[in-house]
C-alpha cells in the first residue's frame, strides 16, 4: 500500500509547487516582449524646490522702554504713518514736575558758578571752592538731561514710514517693557527667507535670481538673493537665505508661505533616464539595455535627480536602447523584442 501512495504523494507536491510559484523566469530561447527607449543627450536644469516665507522690508513690534499708563493713542489702525509720528503716549506728569524743579536748580547753579568763576579769577576764592561750585552745576545739568531722556521714553514714535498694525492696548492700560503695544510694517517692498540644504550652500550667490509661487495663488514671482547666513544651522543642517522680491504675485502679503525654485546649474548635454528603470543591486544602480537583440545588464553611475528622471554619468552611451518594462522577467542574455521604441529619452 505504501508503495502505491508514495508516487501519488510526490505528484501532488509537484503540482502544488507549480500552482504556488510566482512569475517564472523565461525559458532559454523564449523572447521577452518589452518597451524600450533610445537615450540621447539633451539639456537639463539642475534645481531644487524649498519652502520659504514672505516678510516686510522692515517690521517691528512696538514696545515701551519704561513702565507706565497709556494716556493717548493718536494713530488709526491700518493707516499710513511717517517716521517720527507719535503712536503711543504714557503718563508723564511726574517726570514733567521733576524736570521743572531741576531746571530751576540748574539756573540757580549756573548763576552761582558764573559768580564764583569771576571771584576765582580775582583770587578772592580758592580753587577748591570753585571746583565744588562747578561740580554742583554739572551734576544738576546731568540730572536735567537724564529726566529729559526719561520723558522721551514715554513717547513711542514710528521708527520708519509704514502701515500701523492692530494695537494691543487701550488708553488707561498699564504697560511695562514686556508688553507689546502694536506692530508696524513698512509699506514698500517685500523680502523672502528660505532655507536650502547645506550641501547646496556653494550655489547660493548674491544677485542670483530665484522664482517662487505663493500658496493659494496662481502667479509666479521673482526674487534676487541678497545674502545668506554665515554658517549652516547645526540642528537642521540648512543654510538660511534672504532674497528681495522683484516681482510679487498679486495679493501676496507678509507671512505668506512660498515654494521657491532654486536653479543650481544648467547642463547643456546630459543623459537622462526614467527613475523607474533603475534596478538596485549590491554593486550599485543597474539598468537593462538591449544589445544585438539580447538583454544586457549595465552598472551605471548616476548624477542629479529630478522628480521623474535620473542623470547617467557612466555606463551608458548615446544611442543605447534602455528597456522600460518587463524588468522582473529580464535576465542578461535573454532575447528581447521591443514593442515600443520612442526616438529619444529626455526631459
Amino acid at each position: 500500500m505504501i508503495r502505491l501512495l508514495l508516487p501519488l504523494l510526490l505528484f501532488l507536491v509537484a503540482c502544488g509547487d507549480d500552482q504556488q510559484s510566482g512569475p517564472q523566469r523565461p525559458m532559454l530561447g523564449s523572447v521577452v516582449q518589452a518597451d524600450g527607449q533610445v537615450v540621447i543627450p539633451g539639456p537639463v536644469t539642475d534645481q531644487i524646490w524649498v519652502t520659504g516665507s514672505l516678510m516686510a522690508e522692515e517690521s517691528v513690534e512696538l514696545r515701551s522702554e519704561v513702565s507706565g499708563r497709556v494716556v493717548e493713542i493718536p494713530f488709526r489702525e491700518g493707516a499710513s504713518v511717517k517716521k517720527g509720528d507719535l503712536l503711543f503716549k504714557l503718563y508723564d506728569a511726574d517726570l514733567q514736575a521733576t524736570l521743572s524743579k531741576l531746571q530751576v536748580q540748574e539756573k540757580l547753579a549756573a548763576d552761582v558758578e558764573n559768580r564764583n568763576r569771576q571771584l576765582f579769577a580775582k583770587n578772592q576764592i580758592s580753587q577748591e571752592e570753585y571746583d565744588r561750585t562747578l561740580t554742583s552745576y554739572q551734576s544738576v545739568k546731568a540730572d536735567v538731561e537724564f529726566t529729559r531722556a526719561q520723558l522721551s521714553k514715554t513717547e513711542i514714535r514710528a521708527p520708519f514710514n509704514g502701515i500701523a498694525g492692530l494695537r494691543q492696548v487701550s488708553p488707561g492700560a498699564v504697560v511695562n517693557a514686556n508688553t507689546t503695544l502694536g506692530t508696524l510694517a513698512s509699506s514698500g517692498g517685500l523680502k523672502m527667507d528660505f532655507s536650502v540644504p547645506g550641501k547646496y550652500a556653494s550655489a547660493i550667490i548674491p544677485g542670483r535670481t530665484v522664482s517662487f509661487t505663493v500658496s493659494g495663488l496662481p502667479d509666479t514671482g521673482r526674487a534676487v538673493i541678497l545674502a545668506s547666513e554665515t554658517r549652516i544651522q547645526e540642528q537642521t543642517r540648512t543654510l538660511l537665505v534672504r532674497a528681495r522680491i522683484e516681482e510679487k504675485p498679486k495679493s501676496a502679503f507678509p507671512g505668506s508661505l512660498t515654494r521657491v525654485r532654486v536653479v543650481l546649474s544648467d547642463l547643456p548635454s546630459a543623459l537622462m533616464v526614467p527613475s523607474f528603470t533603475l534596478v538596485p543591486d549590491l554593486q550599485g544602480d543597474m539598468i537593462f539595455v538591449m544589445k544585438n537583440g539580447l538583454a544586457d545588464k549595465r552598472l551605471i553611475r548616476t548624477g542629479i535627480r529630478t522628480e521623474t528622471h535620473v542623470q547617467v554619468l557612466g555606463g551608458l552611451a548615446p544611442g543605447d536602447t534602455i528597456l522600460t518594462s518587463a524588468l522582473l522577467q529580464l535576465r542578461p542574455g535573454v532575447p528581447v523584442k521591443v514593442r515600443d521604441q520612442p526616438p529619444v529619452s529626455r526631459l
